[in-house]
């Protein structure tokens, strides 16, 4: 919960993908840095981690078993990755399987370096993605194990049954910026913003 004596302190996490191939063709979580823009512009403190940055500085990718990015023209390229077992319900398919993004022992020492959050965010994509989220989420409680998780996007929108029993976020989040704002402790100070979009501050791309 909120602490409403000081400043609120919101973590945002762009979480891992898990499957058979990604690609980044200039890949951001829009929706997530818009909401990173409109809590900055309530009054919230805004700290982000990227999951899939590809300019992560892994220090021992052999160790960890990541394979690392590409980086071509124009920014695109492929993510760092590490195999991983491939769940039992698509074994048959004879590919390998991957976790794209940064190491765990990347993610976790960049949790270790963030100010402690009142709450920490987690966006979502593809729906068969969510066994990245599963392990984002789960790393992040290890670190914050008091603090709430509450998971948004594209996965908690078209399967919040399934995100609300299996994701392990405290709070599954499917409605809209307007709904969401209604459910903050501490009321941001640009509440007209949440609901009209076209008068919202641009994402939050500097994060």
């Amino acid at each position: 919960m909120v602490n409403n004596t000081k400043t609120p302190n919101v973590l945002l996490v762009n979480p891992w993908i898990t499957d058979f191939a990604a690609y980044d063709l200039w890949a951001k979580p829009l929706g997530l840095l818009m909401l990173g823009a409109l809590l900055r512009d309530g009054g919230y403190r805004v700290q982000y981690i990227d999951c899939l940055d590809r300019f992560d500085s892994n220090k021992d990718a052999q160790a960890h078993r990541l394979l690392l990015p590409t980086f071509q023209r124009h920014g695109v390229g492929k993510y760092a990755k590490t195999p991983i077992p491939t769940p039992g319900v698509i074994s048959d398919i004879p590919r390998r399987y991957y976790r794209y993004g940064i190491s765990p022992e990347s993610l976790r020492e960049k949790l270790g370096r963030v100010d402690q959050p009142d709450m920490v965010w987690v966006t979502s994509s593809m729906t068969y993605w969510y066994p990245g989220v599963q392990e984002t989420i789960k790393l992040i409680r290890d670190v914050f194990p008091n603090t709430e998780i509450w998971l948004g996007g594209l996965y908690a929108r078209l399967c919040t049954a399934h995100a609300m029993e299996h994701s392990g976020a405290d709070r599954v989040f499917a409605g809209t910026f307007h709904d969401l704002v209604s459910q903050l402790a501490v009321p941001p100070s640009n509440p007209s913003a949440w609901q009209n979009l076209a008068s919202a501050p641009g994402p939050a791309l500097d994060l």
